[in-house]
């Protein structure tokens, strides 16, 4: 090796990342290849996010070249002898890795990119079979070469095993199961195929019970990508329900024992995780909170959920003052940590990246929370202490920061896709809709006019309709399965608010309702009085009274209508029944005979004595009397 392919290689040394540096100062001592943690960032992060095999093949090929190089096992070292051209050429010389050779961490990544060089080589003419059927045979070729790789690489962690974790070990068996039973499976040779497929998932479904939280979803990735293998493999079997059974059941009988006692006696299913990392439990999921960002977290959580009650509106600013402020650095730091993972500036690999993103949203949203209710306690206590002299724009702006703060919740990605906090957070924003409207109605009812009135009985009646649909929503939350106590407290805490807000909206109705009934009955003397008398609570001055006095305890000041003197009161002794309908009342209505004599006497200013004493001077029935009465009578005229 010349100097110049000297410092390129001290140059490539340089740039290699922080996870194979880790790898080569650990050789001496202990091997550590995280194959899946080396596969999943090298495949996300270099084209396969966008299925771009060539892509990835390019990044494999230079990086085995790099890696060569890092070790002194460059395969186009030699120059060929001089012949006469301007420039010497390297000539190549295989220089393949073996059990005896293989002494660091960089030796096994290299047989591990050769694999998925190949691998990749392989889906990539996927895309061309089909217009070019002869290079079915060049795929094939590179699935062979890839099982090549993946055997060679299994041989050399066999062989230092002594010197390799655990975890490692299986890893690359059941990666190198997995390069079989894909090879075997583009081969149609479908029973082989189902048993290297099942080998492999016994290997990773024992591998994504144990261990840290983010090698178990490596593993349990890996699951995801064997279980549709297994269920076409068993298909072309002949096995029809191949689609509804489950995958363990398809694996009966292809599976070794031994393998599973194996995993069982060297990986007992245990959690290893750091126990001393801060952990909080956020909507189900155990949040485990970042080192930079505990002592932040710890002040947060160290905070008051319940801001302390004031005796005045600024004695509620003050207190409230430090708690938002808490809060309010903490989600400033977290929002940084944010923005970095969804850049992929943080230095982590890009298989935790989604899961370190997923945990930070859920403390984000955690944070968020606290921040939110303290800001809605403290609004919610400057309304109570609000009074004739708060302006009204003042208090309906508190009013809409609270709704704000719940929208900001509802729309956070963390819980965008959970189940019942979505409703109790509509419940919420419906409740204090109807609060606002009943605070609203009570202002138009201060000025104690009729169209005040008129306008807080509208406001009230959408205060009801939301109160309505606030409960009813609440109600259907409470019914599913699966609550949480988080949820369970929230929907009790709702509960009690919407009784207290339905007394208050059915005071205001009545006070509205006889106010607006005193101004309508206004000509009515007695009616006035009596219903401008009639006292619905104890304090008479404040609309807005908190508790009603039972009926009972006011009964002292119901006075009962007189006349003469007297209590006027129905004397149902007197009163008879009205007789119904006699029956063909109908057809007998024409030949009733009316006695409009004496209705025409009346008319003519005659009294009732003289009017009938007219009418029986005239004959009864009003009949005329003689010859003209005869001859009438004929016709049948009166």
């Amino acid at each position: 090796m010349d100097s110049t392919e000297m410092m390129d290689a001290d140059d490539h040394e340089q740039t290699v990342g922080s996870t194979e540096d880790a790898m080569q100062a650990n050789q001496d001592q202990e091997m550590v290849l995280p194959l899946l943690e080396l596969i999943s960032e090298a495949r996300q992060m270099h084209g396969l996010r966008h299925e771009d095999y060539q892509r990835y093949r390019q990044f494999c090929t230079q990086k085995l070249r790099t890696l060569r190089r890092s070790v002194g096992l460059s395969q186009n070292t030699t120059p060929a002898k001089s012949s006469g051209k301007s420039k010497a050429h390297s000539k190549f010389l295989s220089k393949p890795i073996s059990p005896e050779n293989a002494t660091t961490s960089r030796h096994l990544m290299i047989l591990l990119f050769e694999c998925e060089r190949h691998w990749a080589y392989a889906m990539e003419l996927k895309e061309f079979v089909r217009d070019e059927p002869r290079k079915t045979f060049h795929q094939v070729k590179r699935l062979v070469r890839a099982v090549k790789f993946g055997n060679t690489l299994k041989e050399v962690v066999a062989a230092q095993k002594d010197r390799l974790d655990v975890r490692s070990i299986y890893e690359v068996e059941g990666y190198a199961a997995l390069l079989s039973a894909h090879h075997q499976s583009h081969c149609r040779q479908h029973v082989a195929a189902l048993k290297s497929f099942a080998r492999a998932r016994a290997i990773f479904s024992h591998l994504a019970s144990v261990g840290p939280k983010d090698q178990r979803l490596l593993s349990q990735n890996m699951l995801d990508e064997i279980d549709p293998a297994i269920r076409f493999s068993a298909y072309q079997q002949g096995n029809k329900n191949a689609q509804r059974l489950a995958v363990t059941e398809l694996m009966q009988g292809h599976v070794e024992q031994k393998l599973v006692e194996d995993l069982r006696t060297c990986l007992p299913i245990s959690d290893t995780d750091d126990v001393s990392k801060l952990r909080i439990q956020i909507r189900d999921e155990d949040v485990v909170v970042p080192t930079p960002l505990q002592d932040l977290v710890h002040q947060s959580l160290r905070q008051p959920q319940a801001p302390p009650a004031g005796d005045t509106k600024a004695d509620v600013l003050a207190l409230c003052a430090p708690i938002t402020s808490a809060h309010t650095l903490t989600l400033r730091a977290i929002r940084k940590q944010v923005a970095a993972a969804a850049k992929g500036a943080v230095k982590m690999t890009a298989a935790r990246s989604e899961l370190v993103l997923k945990e930070l949203r859920l403390l984000e949203f955690f944070v968020m929370s606290l921040r939110a209710e303290t800001i809605i306690a403290r609004d919610s206590l400057l309304i109570e202490k609000s009074d004739l002299s708060t302006p009204l724009e003042k208090v309906t702006s508190l009013f809409e920061n609270i709704l704000g703060q719940l929208a900001s919740l509802k729309s956070h990605p963390a819980v965008i896709g959970d189940a019942t906090y979505p409703h109790i957070n509509d419940a919420r924003v419906l409740y204090y809709r109807s609060s606002r409207a009943r605070f609203l109605a009570s202002t138009h009812m201060r000025d104690k006019s009729y169209q005040g009135n008129v306008n807080a009985l509208g406001l009230l009646e959408r205060a009801s309709e939301h109160l309505t649909q606030s409960r009813a929503m609440a109600a259907g939350v409470a019914r599913m399965t699966g609550l949480n106590d988080e949820d369970t407290k929230r929907l009790n805490d709702l509960d009690e608010r919407l009784k207290e807000l339905e007394m208050r909206i059915r005071q205001g109705v009545v006070i509205a309702t006889a106010r607006v009934a005193v101004k309508q009955a206004k000509a009515v003397d007695e009616v006035s009085e009596q219903v401008s008398k009639l006292e619905i609570s104890q304090d008479q001055s404040d609309e807005t009274v908190e508790t009603p006095l039972p009926l009972i305890s006011t009964l002292h000041s119901f006075k009962l209508p007189m006349k003469d003197g007297k209590p006027y009161v129905v004397d149902w002794n007197r009163v008879l029944p009205v007789p119904a309908k006699p029956m063909f009342f109908d057809m007998a209505y024409n030949g009733i005979e009316y006695r409009t004599e004496i209705l025409e006497a009346r008319a003519r200013g005659e009294s009732v004595d003289e009017a009938k004493k007219s009418v029986q001077e005239r004959g009864a029935g009003g009949e005329r009397k003689g010859l003209l009465g005869s001859v009438f009578g004929l016709w049948g005229r009166k």
